[in-house]
């Protein structure tokens, strides 16, 4: 497995993704707090545990399969749900331990 590289990371206040809606972005940016150091308290002020759940946010995100698409989940009978969620997990799986 291979160590978590930093990344640039669009939810960060100063770097909007492209699609955000300008309001929400204009908001994000006069927040009373840091964001940053929100997620350093959260992550346990580990760097490296940060990078981590940011790689594994980003290989969901980016993932070509669309298996991680939850646009349909309301329309779906329990049991397909259910098929869905172990097919996500071993997708995630499968993406951490073999790439």
């Amino acid at each position: 497995m291979s160590t978590p590289t930093t990344t640039t990371d669009p939810r960060e206040p100063n770097n909007p993704p492209p699609t955000i809606n300008p309001d929400l972005a204009n908001e994000r940016t006069n927040t009373p707090f840091n964001p940053i150091n929100i997620t350093n308290f959260i992550d346990g002020n580990d760097p490296n545990i940060t990078a981590r759940r940011r790689q594994l946010e980003s290989w969901i995100i980016r993932d070509p399969s669309g298996i991680f698409s939850n646009e349909y989940n309301n329309y779906l009978h329990r049991t397909e749900r259910h098929k869905r969620a172990l097919a996500k997990f071993t997708r995630l799986v499968v993406s951490v331990y073999y790439i």
